[in-house]
């Protein structure tokens, strides 16, 4: 869709400051959110790290971190200092930094939590914004199902596309459920992750030789730097170097060369073997215990108590194959099928995943399925959409519940369209689906 760049900048300026708008106001009517346990975790991270110990040596200054414990709110980190510790070095050390950044900006203004709040407000807009760019920009030019409704309400063709693709880009954003409450009534840093993320895709998309090596290269380290996501996206940017008509090598070792230095420089004041650890701690606690948060899981194995990892095993499989089967027929392309990995691991093989996490999967994937069928998009919006706003309304263990039950038909419906995709004829009438975007 075609836009002046005036218009462009108008467009996503007045995105941004809506979003950033109503996220202030939702920050004024949640005080809540300023004590949040999460909250306490990432401040405690901070705390550390200005003090000038390292988070992921729990021996370091044993005594500071039973003082920051005590200080906790939330009883599960106050009366529990090996849980204390392995919740404040729970992160990776570009958000560790992050987090000691805000904590030192927030100690000169009177201590306040709202700075982390603002923050996380300030990137879910740009975010915002970025989402309703992408929409306009790379979903397909034909109508899709809600466009068809505003034609009956009398709307010019053109119109009425543009209209719903500003709506899905808003409701994926701006006004999204999801982000409001992750990330708003709730503080988390995960909106700052789809930015990244999404970010980098972005630049692998652009035709402007500067912005996707050298942006993709910086955006694509800093994705894996602050949540290790961003590993799942080398493959998209690996295929378009090896693509390339003149010096595949040297640009290929350039690149790899700054996104590598991009990710590890943040692990310098902490060494490695921590972080490794961590990682390796994280990954057994999400995917060993039972389920909990808004797992897809937490409802299977309540009612198949010795089945359930039977059911998610043939449950990851049947996604990494069917995507697989997709790309190979040429019914997706890299990208599609990259982050259909991180919604097989982040969605279908932790378990023990808040909604908060979930999302960063489920927004990529919905955007990439509607750059290439929007349709097959709205359908998986749908239960997303639904699963926010009842998860935004209801409260506690009851909306974690209702978030749970949400994924689990939103895994189940995102699995059959990828079906559908993997398996339906190639039509006459289409032309392949690129795997690199032209030059």
């Amino acid at each position: 869709m075609r836009l002046t760049r005036r218009t462009w900048i108008l467009l996503l300026v007045l995105v941004f400051v809506t979003a950033f708008a109503l996220r202030g106001l939702a920050i004024k009517l949640t005080p809540r959110g300023d004590h949040f346990v999460d909250m306490e975790i990432y401040r405690a991270s901070g705390d550390l790290i200005l003090n000038g110990v390292n988070p992921y040596d729990f021996s370091d200054n044993v005594a500071l971190r039973s003082a920051l414990r005590q200080q906790a709110r939330n009883p599960l980190l106050r009366d529990n200092q090996a849980f204390w510790d392995f919740e404040a070095s729970s992160n990776l050390p570009l958000n560790l930094l992050l987090f000691a950044g805000l904590r030192a900006v927030s100690r000169s203004l009177s201590d306040s939590p709202l700075v982390y709040r603002y923050t996380y407000a300030f990137f879910d807009s740009v975010l915002s914004a970025l989402i309703v760019w992408f929409v306009i920009r790379h979903w397909p030019q034909g109508p899709g199902a809600l466009s068809v409704l505003f034609r009956r309400l009398g709307m010019a063709l053109s119109t009425a596309v543009f209209a719903e693709r500003l709506a899905i880009g808003l409701a994926l954003g701006c006004l999204s459920p999801v982000l409001f409450k992750h990330g708003v009534a709730y503080p988390e840093d995960k909106g700052i992750q789809i930015l990244l993320m999404l970010g980098a895709i972005a630049c692998w998309l652009s035709d402007d030789d500067r912005i996707w090596f050298w942006g993709g290269a910086v955006l694509l380290g800093l994705s894996i730097a602050f949540k290790g996501l961003g590993i799942f996206l080398v493959p998209i940017f690996a295929s378009r170097l090896l693509a390339l008509p003149t010096r595949v090598w040297s640009r290929s070792f350039v690149f790899a060369l700054v996104a590598f230095l991009v990710a590890a420089v943040w692990f310098l004041p902490f060494g490695p073997a921590g972080v490794i650890h961590m990682v390796e701690t994280r990954m057994n606690v999400g995917s060993n215990p039972q389920p909990f948060h808004a797992s897809i899981w937490v409802f299977p194995s309540r009612y198949l108590p010795s089945g359930w990892r039977v059911l998610r095993l043939f449950a990851v499989t049947a996604f990494i194959a069917v995507s697989a089967i997709a790309y190979w027929r040429k019914r997706t392309n890299l990208a599609e099928f990259c982050v259909e990995l991180v919604f097989a691991f982040t969605v279908v093989w932790l378990i023990n995943g808040a909604m908060h996490r979930m999302n960063v999967a489920i927004v990529l994937v919905l955007l990439l399925l509607g750059a290439q069928r929007v349709n097959a998009a709205m359908v998986c919006l749908i239960p997303y959409l639904a699963t926010g706003v009842g998860g935004l309304l209801t409260p506690g263990a009851r909306g974690e519940n209702l978030e749970a039950g949400g994924n689990l038909i939103l895994a189940a419906t995102y699995l059959a369209v990828l079906c559908w995709i993997a398996f339906s004829p190639r039509s006459k009438t289409t032309k392949e689906v690129a795997e690199i975007p032209a030059t």
